[in-house]
C-alpha cells in the first residue's frame, strides 16, 4: 500500500485495486504514516523509495515527469500553428434576402 501512495494513488484508486473499502485503506494510510512520522503522502513516498534496493530509478522516473510538467504547463504560451477558421458574413441585399460569403481568416 505504500507503493500505491508513493505514485500518487489516491485512497479511493488503491481501495478499488485492492477491493478494499476505503476506510480499510484509510485506516493502513494513517498506520503507515504513524509509523514511518509522515506528516503526508510526501514523506511517505520519500520513505517508501529510499527503503528500494535502486532508489535512482524512480529520481530518474521523477526527473523526466517534472521535465514533461514544465513542458505541458509552457504550452499555453508556445505559438502553435492552428487551422484556419471558416466564417460566414451576412449580409442583406436591397430586397430584404440574405446573401452569405465564406471567408477563410484565421
Amino acid at each position: 500500500m505504500a507503493e500505491q501512495i508513493a505514485w500518487g494513488h489516491s485512497e479511493k484508486e488503491i481501495a478499488d485495486k485492492l477491493c478494499l473499502s476505503v476506510a480499510t485503506v484509510h485506516n493502513h494510510a494513517y498506520t503507515i504514516r504513524k509509523k514511518l512520522k509522515a506528516r503526508g503522502a510526501v514523506d511517505v513516498a520519500r520513505a517508501f523509495i529510499l527503503s528500494l534496493d535502486d532508489p535512482k530509478k524512480y529520481f530518474l522516473a521523477a526527473f523526466f515527469l517534472l521535465i514533461q510538467a514544465s513542458i505541458i504547463a509552457d504550452l499555453p504560451k508556445m505559438q502553435l500553428r492552428r487551422a484556419p477558421v471558416s466564417r460566414v458574413k451576412i449580409t442583406r441585399t436591397k430586397g430584404g434576402r440574405k446573401k452569405e460569403k465564406e471567408h477563410g481568416w484565421t
